[in-house]
């Protein structure tokens, strides 16, 4: 009861300042529409999305804001899983018999609502903020907090409930502690990075750790299968993980260079 009574004040003292500091809106609207064949069939499915931004600053070094996604999906709402497995794991025949539906559902989400303060070269970000870290495109090895999407890797991140203290230490090196807060310290996700600036670009250091939870589908392929049986297996493994990496973001003799990667370790 005492844990839920403190998360709700942070969500308490923003509104107000929010409505008291002459906040700024702004957002977007989008519509998006797919089709797409599997086998025999066909599926028209996409979305209307609103998106609301307000930000306010009730003094020069407090800055609050808050993101609310209203989404609303239309078309084929329902799919089969087992229509887009591959073969080896699933046969026609039983992938008429046993199905594993997935619906779209309408959502209206808070996707950010968080309390900047800045004191000097320190800035301390509380709440569900954006996080993103490396400068690939497509994939970011350094950063354990997103995933980005393959048909546009652009898009928007959902944000991250997280403390984050940055402290621009010299011009030349800026560093970031973030921390995602769950039921332990040992199984919270800790993050730090070191940023520095060379004549030709940014150089980081990146090292994290958090827990990795990974879902399989593993076909039965010595034992016996019972009639009524799927003949498969789904588990889940949960691993501590540890990640230590670097980017660097800069121009070599004209040349524009993107540079990332990182080692993961299992524990």
């Amino acid at each position: 009861m005492t844990r839920r009574k403190l998360a709700a004040i942070p969500g308490f003292l923003l509104m107000p300042l929010l409505l008291a500091a002459q906040p700024n809106w702004f957002g977007y609207y989008e519509s998006n529409l797919d089709g797409f064949g599997v086998t025999d069939r066909s599926f028209v499915s996409g979305y209307h999305k609103l998106r609301l931004n307000v930000e306010a600053s009730p003094s020069d070094n407090v800055t609050v804001g808050a993101n609310i996604n209203a989404q609303q999906y239309f078309g084929t709402t329902t799919y089969n899983l087992a229509e887009f497995v591959p073969a080896a794991v699933f046969t026609n025949s039983i992938g008429s018999v046993f199905d594993f539906p997935l619906a779209l559902s309408d959502t209206v989400m808070l996707d950010n609502m968080y309390a900047r303060i800045t004191i000097r070269s320190l800035d301390l970000t509380l709440g569900k903020q954006q996080l993103s870290f490396g400068p690939g495109y497509v994939w970011n090895p350094t950063d354990i907090f997103n995933f980005k999407q393959l048909l546009d890797p652009t898009y928007e991140q959902t944000g991250v409930s997280a403390i984050r203290l940055a402290w621009q230490a010299k011009n030349w090196l800026r560093i970031d502690a973030i921390t995602q807060p769950v039921d332990t310290w040992l199984n919270s996700t800790k993050y730090l990075q070191l940023k520095t600036n060379v004549p030709f670009g940014d150089i980081t250091l990146n090292a994290g750790q958090y827990l990795w939870s990974q879902t399989e589908i593993r076909p039965i392929q010595t034992l016996p299968v019972m009639p009524g049986t799927p003949p498969f297996i789904i588990f889940q493994n949960t691993h501590r993980r540890v990640m230590l990496g670097g980017s660097f973001n800069g121009e070599i003799a004209g040349v524009g260079l993107w540079i990332e990667g990182a080692h993961n370790q299992f524990k």
